[in-house]
């Protein structure tokens, strides 16, 4: 049975982004921490298959490598050297490891084709190249592993300290706003490179 993946429009997207800070905000004034955290996750998985997608890594419904084919098997060699079959964009941790990868690869390989130099092009003149931003990707996946350890604490019955799980939310919340600066430099940016409409 195939999974049915809804495609958003980028309008749609703008209005589900803006419900999720809504209810964030809501959660946040009402002290409901863990509905904090949820949230939190789900717009740093948003906003990394924004930043896949403005840099024409992924198709419009931001889960699968796009189909064309000289992109496709570039990004392949880039995010898959060992060639797993299962190696999906479709979690927090692959999504910011491929983001990394891509970031690396801008300044220590030279662009041998016509997606790799506007790809280059792209991410330079979205300031990704600062190394706080690599950081940022380190920190994220630090924070989804504390989030994932303190779930798996509950499930054992272990207690756990409130002012803990506010300060876990806000530290998420802050590397999301990062994370979204990001997306939406190369989205801004992406109106005049236009990389998904010359290589999709």
């Amino acid at each position: 049975m195939e999974a049915n993946i809804t495609t958003f429009s980028n309008t749609e997207k703008f209005f589900e982004y803006n419900d999720m800070m809504v209810r964030f905000k809501k959660a946040q004034r009402q002290g409901f921490a863990f509905e904090l955290l949820w949230i939190v996750y789900s717009m740093l998985e948003d906003r990394a298959s924004a930043f896949l997608y403005h840099i024409g890594f992924v198709n419009d419904d931001r889960q699968n490598i796009i189909n064309e084919t000289v992109v496709r098997n570039f990004i392949r060699d880039l995010i898959n050297p060992r060639k797993i079959k299962s190696f999906g964009l479709d979690k927090l941790i692959n999504k910011t490891e491929a983001i990394r990868l891509a970031v690396k690869w801008l300044d220590t390989v030279p662009a041998v084709g016509k997606y790799q130099k506007e790809l280059k092009v792209l991410l330079k003149r979205g300031c990704i190249i600062d190394i706080s931003f690599l950081d940022c990707l380190d920190n994220i996946d630090d924070w989804r592993i504390k989030r994932n350890k303190l779930t798996h604490e509950l499930f054992l019955g272990h207690g756990y300290k409130y002012d803990e799980l506010l300060s876990l939310a806000d530290e998420g919340y802050k590397l999301a706003r990062t994370l979204d600066n990001a997306a939406n430099a190369l989205r801004k940016r992406n109106n005049r490179v236009n990389i998904r409409t010359m290589f999709s």
